[in-house]
């Protein structure tokens, strides 16, 4: 590697670890005065608080902050070349733009990788455990909850489908079960709720045994089911808080089930695009930062966050058109980053000039 990359990457990742930090703080510092009157109202232990942060600081991080960081760390590191006329020295001693931004564009498709991998393993289970816990500090109800189709297979051949399920009374609403022996269904269940009390409650339900052709209809049925509640909330994430690997299976359950899965396409291919924000507000922000030295920092900014705010809003639009069904999921996610790479291309050329 040479000089020019480790001085380019050293500033670069400086800056990166500054902006990071300033917002992170920020934003926890905003939202902790947004909550403490609700916090002091409930008398919420402050231990409670501090393992909500610790849940919030990671899925703020890789789907809010981090990109941002990157944004003004590209400008902060190229800006200051540009003020103190080092660029100017790059280019005399015959080095281009683009090799001087090649490291940092380097660097920039690292930390999209790693923002994507953290939200993978990190942030899902601790957007997961944050929602469990607001449910205990902030009393919500289920009504709040986004997913409710859950299906599950248990160990014992048993294929759930519920409705809805409501946590604080570890009730099951309106399910379906199937009964699988030899690869074909000997049995079905249909019920209004299931109760779990240690053990399952079934009320007001019709019971098929396909084998023998009989059919029963009870007001309450104690079954021998081996599945717990916990089994239940954990497939009742919502769709932010499950991994892409789950993302996908879930997706193939729904279509199994015959349900629709357009928001759940549409989410899916959002997750992977949005992986690539870093990446692409960096190229942004490389061109613009060079002419800092004559616009100065409050402009370059100032255009930067322009563009970051009209990539959400087209991120956010392209999401609306795609559930809407007037765009195919993949287009509706990937539709922002096309737009924004032709953006970058056309500021580069023009920087380069």
């Amino acid at each position: 590697m040479k000089i020019t990359d480790r001085y380019m990457i050293k500033g670069f990742l400086r800056m990166f670890g500054l902006s990071l930090a300033a917002i992170t703080f920020i934003y926890v510092v905003v939202d902790m005065f947004e909550k403490m009157s609700r916090f002091i109202a409930l008398k919420v232990p402050g231990s409670k608080i501090l393992l909500y942060y610790l849940y919030e600081i990671p899925v703020a991080v890789t789907r809010i902050i981090a990109p941002i960081a990157v944004l003004i760390a590209g400008i902060a590191a190229v800006g200051t070349l540009s003020r103190n006329f080092e660029l100017i020295a790059f280019k005399a001693s015959g080095i281009s733009l683009y090799r001087l931004f090649a490291p940092l564009i380097g660097v920039g498709i690292l930390l999209s990788l790693s923002i994507f991998v953290m939200d993978e393993e990190l942030s899902t289970r601790a957007a997961w455990h944050k929602r469990l816990l607001s449910e205990q500090i902030f009393h919500r109800r289920y009504e709040d909850i986004k997913r409710k189709r859950i299906y599950l297979m248990s160990e014992e051949g048993l294929f759930f489908k519920v409705d809805r399920l409501i946590p604080e009374k570890h009730t099951l609403v309106r399910l379906t079960v199937y009964k699988f022996e030899d690869g074909h269904i000997a049995a079905r269940l249909d019920a209004n709720r299931a109760e779990w009390c240690n053990k399952w409650y079934v009320y007001d339900g019709r019971l098929y045994d396909f084998d023998s052709e009989k059919f029963v209809q009870f007001a309450s049925y104690q079954p021998n089911w081996y599945v717990t509640f916990g089994s239940f909330l954990f497939e009742a994430k919502f769709l932010e808080e499950l991994r892409i690997p789950e993302l996908r299976q879930y997706i193939n359950k729904l279509r199994a089930g015959g349900e629709d899965t357009v928001d759940e396409e549409v989410e899916l291919h959002t997750r992977i695009a949005f992986s690539l924000t870093g990446f692409i507000v960096l190229l942004i922000a490389l061109p613009i930062a060079v002419n800092v030295r004559l616009s100065g920092f409050t402009w370059g900014f100032a255009f930067a966050f322009l563009m970051s705010f009209i990539y959400w809003g087209l991120t956010q639009t392209g999401k609306a058109l795609g559930k809407a069904g007037l765009l195919s999921p993949g287009l509706a996610a990937w539709l922002p980053n096309l737009v924004f790479m032709v953006i970058a291309a056309i500021l580069l050329q023009v920087a380069r000039k």
